[in-house]
């Protein structure tokens, strides 16, 4: 079974949606998006900005416009901003694979809970080599608002944070050899329109990071004892 870090909201609210066919109506959203990550990753490999590549042609024939360059910029202008102000070195980490297979202790073989991080930036101490940070950045194309975190207890299932980005960092964290000493996670969301703005960014405590792990240990574990279950139980409500 894949538990993937993109569907966490779904799947660990309702175990059916792991068993149900792929949902094709936001399909041209979705390929939308693909097609603006497309571009982040072009920059990143090439070296250049995304105005550069207005009128080219990426994912699936979909065209750069303005706009979409536009949204990929924030991203860019945001790692810049993190490295200029990190004290220490910087590796930036694109498009990265993450598997939390090793902190989730043989409740998860490889690759079932693993997924793609946008970005994964890690400051290094440069005098002792030690792990001063792991920030996990999730670029969003879409209209729709996602919370970084919720406000709401009833809307908590294994964390009050975004559960992509929680299942992403945990598993950035799972493949470090060191634990850092702060964590952060980041939504960048150009084109949705809230109160926070379009770069929402919390910082993750231990202690956070480790209610998560234990929750989504116990999630796992009921879920594989009983697939076909519909609602969360008692770890939280389950919207289905």
């Amino acid at each position: 079974m894949i538990y993937r870090p993109s569907a966490s909201h779904t799947w660990q609210h309702c175990a059916l949606s792991l068993q149900a066919p792929e949902d094709t109506r936001s399909k041209a959203a979705a390929d939308l998006g693909t097609a603006a990550h497309a571009l982040l990753d072009r920059c990143h490999l090439l070296g250049t900005l995304p105005h550069s590549h207005i009128g080219e042609v990426t994912y699936k024939g979909i065209t750069v416009t303005e706009e979409m360059a536009d949204a990929v910029q924030y991203v860019i202008d945001y790692v810049n901003s993190y490295v200029a102000a990190a004290k220490g070195n910087i590796e930036e980490l694109s498009e990265q694979r993450v598997d939390p297979v090793r902190i989730l202790k043989g409740v998860v073989s490889a690759q079932e809970a693993a997924g793609t991080a946008d970005r994964v930036l890690k400051t290094v101490s440069a005098r002792t080599g030690t792990l001063i940070d792991i920030t996990v950045i999730d670029f969003k194309h879409g209209l729709m608002f996602v919370p970084l975190e919720h406000e709401n207890e009833e809307d908590h299932v294994l964390s009050r944070f975004n559960p992509q980005l929680m299942q992403y960092l945990l598993a950035a964290v799972s493949e470090s050899p060191q634990t850092p000493h702060t964590m952060h996670i980041v939504i960048i969301q150009p084109r949705a329109t809230g109160d926070e703005g379009p770069v929402r960014e919390i910082e993750v405590t231990r202690e956070d990071l480790e209610e998560y792990r234990k929750n989504l240990i116990k999630r796992l574990k009921s879920i594989q004892k009983d697939p076909v279950q519909a609602k969360a139980g008692q770890i939280g409500r389950a919207h289905v």
